[in-house]
């Protein structure tokens, strides 16, 4: 009878999860339509094996039979959707023979392999995958039920040699996550991570499935830590050298990985090179003891976090942290809901004034693939900008041609400059298209913020994290006034530069508590004040989204001559005044 309850639960669920499955409903509503599924086609049969259990049909324990059968025939209905592995982010034969070609330089030194390296790699690979199984059905039951679809995800990566391979990882993002932007480098707080993912990559139980390719002879327990092709590539042809990390196998733990997770490439590729000249058995064991201890101690996550970025880039809040990571999510929405409607696609030729990592990342993260970073803070080494180009600009004085680019783009920049309103005329003089501003926002609730200590008139916390040298106005270490934008503001700017034609300017807003700043206050009243407030806040965003926070303006420069205002003409040569409009205007007074 037990054995029956599974086959027929198995049954019942692949059976609803298929039906529910079919159409052409987005990714997001079809996961949904088939969690739900998935819970009521597990109560029903709970229900049925309690039928069972009360008149003494079946045993107690067989209710896990029941579970595993619902569950197992959910995740077999949505495989002949979407299948098992997410495999769909593949190099181009071109990328992976520019990576191949910077390895057959006849200078490049190979190390023997190792006696028993081998040998170790098989027998610890193979004894963790039987120890750690039960978990890997875990990790794969808590990626499905949050997204149903696949549970493994494969990365394309560089191993021995400069050879691309399949680098097996349990999936830590939303399923098409990468359909727009491709494979891009994730960075701290993005959007696209899934809950469970964030907690999978935190204590690194999404490499589990790595072991397969140390057990296939791709990788190794220890080595450098296998970069993806696409990065692989930008790498190889701005670092001299880089080919060297490529040597030897790829490892699940490395050097880089164990002192510090997020390095630069340079220093990935100096760390690297001091493991390849100490590298033999007595090496590899150590390292691969202090990579588990520092992963079950959360050591490496930890230091992560204290090292994110002080972005230096300019928000308004106190703390660097919370504000970079909310940021970022408003920025990669804004960009990412302008991709969806067509207003931006990854081939145009992009300006981003006042810029720094943020945009870099985020832009990554977004796919662009034509993109000037533009600053005048050349702190920064230009390698932190690939695969994208850095150029030395002044926001108020950009020494580019008129429309040289297709879009322009600004994220907390602006109110470092002596001049706001003169750098956003620059920024629309430049463009073709259009622009995109991310600015401060002045607004009652601001005003409010400001008044108890979220926000700052003055941006001291910038000049601070920059040690006191920079990251005031003009990049000085003067702090600079921050200038909240209004919509009215832009459009009168806007049309101030361009009377003679009607623009379409949108205006996003959205709503961000600061809740870090909030915990760090020595009142913990406020806090809890907030905290109960929140729903009521929710309220006010939907009810009056100009009272919030996050602030986007959209400015869509005008089709000539079909947007000139009814009082111009073009004469084929420029605008001229249109006489008969005038005169039928004015022409009784």
């Amino acid at each position: 009878m037990t054995g029956a309850l599974l086959v027929v639960s198995w049954l019942v669920a692949f059976l609803m999860c298929l039906t529910v499955g079919r159409g052409t409903r987005s990714p997001v509503a079809r996961s949904a339509a088939w969690r739900t599924t998935f819970i009521v086609a597990t109560v029903a049969m709970v229900g049925v094996w309690a039928g069972g259990f009360a008149t003494h049909l079946v045993a107690g324990w067989s209710v896990g039979g029941v579970l595993l059968g619902t569950f197992l025939g959910a995740v077999a209905a949505t495989a002949t959707k979407t299948g098992l592995v997410e495999d769909h982010s593949a190099p181009s034969p071109d990328v992976q023979d520019k990576i191949l070609a910077f390895h057959r330089d006849p200078d490049l030194r190979y190390p023997r392999k190792l006696a028993g390296k081998r040998v170790f790699d098989v027998v610890v690979a193979g004894v963790g995958i039987v120890t750690t199984l039960p978990l890997w059905f875990l990790v794969a039951a808590l990626v499905w039920i949050e997204e149903p679809g696949p549970v493994l995800f494969v990365k394309y990566s560089v191993k021995r040699g400069g050879v691309t391979f399949r680098q097996f990882k349990f999936r830590s993002m939303h399923y098409h996550a990468e359909s727009l932007t491709g494979p891009v480098r994730s960075f701290p707080g993005d959007p696209r991570t899934l809950r469970v993912g964030r907690w999978l990559r935190r204590w690194h139980l999404d490499e589990l499935p790595e072991l397969v390719n140390v057990l296939s002879g791709s990788m190794s327990l220890v080595g450098p830590r296998p970069l993806r092709s696409v990065l692989v590539q930008g790498y190889l042809q701005e670092i001299p050298g880089y080919a060297q990390r490529h040597t030897v196998k790829p490892g699940l733990a490395c050097i880089a990985q164990i002192d510090r997770y997020r390095l630069t490439p340079q220093e990935r590729l100096r760390k690297d090179k001091v493991y390849i000249r100490r590298m033999g058995l007595r090496t590899d064991l150590t390292l691969l003891v202090r990579a588990v201890l520092t992963t079950l101690a959360g050591r490496r996550d930890r230091a992560e976090r204290a090292e994110a970025p002080p972005l230096p880039d300019r928000g308004e809040a106190p703390d660097a942290r919370d504000r970079s990571a909310h940021a970022n999510v408003f920025y990669l929405d804004v960009l990412g809901e302008l991709l969806r409607t067509g207003v931006l696609h990854r081939d145009m030729r992009i300006l981003v004034v006042c810029g720094g990592r943020t945009d870099q990342e985020v832009l990554a993260a977004a796919g662009f693939r034509r993109v000037v970073i533009s600053n005048i803070d050349a702190t920064d080494p230009v390698t932190d900008f690939a695969p994208y180009t850095w150029s030395y600009q002044d926001a108020e004085r950009l020494t580019y041609p008129d429309r040289s680019f297709d879009f322009c783009l600004v994220h907390s920049g602006l109110h470092h400059c002596y001049s706001p309103h003169r750098a956003l005329l620059e920024m629309y003089r430049v463009s073709r298209a259009g622009m995109l501003v991310i600015e401060p926002y002045d607004n009652l609730l601001t005003r409010l913020g400001v008044k108890l200590g979220f926000g700052q008139e003055y941006e001291h916390a910038g000049v601070f994290c920059n040690r006191c040298h920079q990251g005031g106005v003009a990049n000085t270490p003067i702090p600079n006034y921050v200038y909240r934008w209004t919509e009215r503001e832009i459009v009168k700017t806007v049309h101030c530069a361009a009377p003679h034609a009607r623009h379409d300017i949108v205006f996003i807003h959205k709503m961000r508590l600061p809740w870090t700043q909030l915990r760090n206050r020595r009142n913990r009243l406020l806090y809890r004040v907030v905290r109960v407030a929140q729903p009521a806040l929710k309220v006010v965003e939907a009810c009056a989204p100009r009272q919030s926070n996050n602030f986007a303006a959209l400015v869509l420069k005008p089709d000539l001559p079909g947007a000139l205002h009814p009082w111009l003409r073009h004469d084929g040569k420029g605008f001229i005044l249109d006489d008969e409009w005038m005169t039928s205007r004015y022409s009784h007074q």
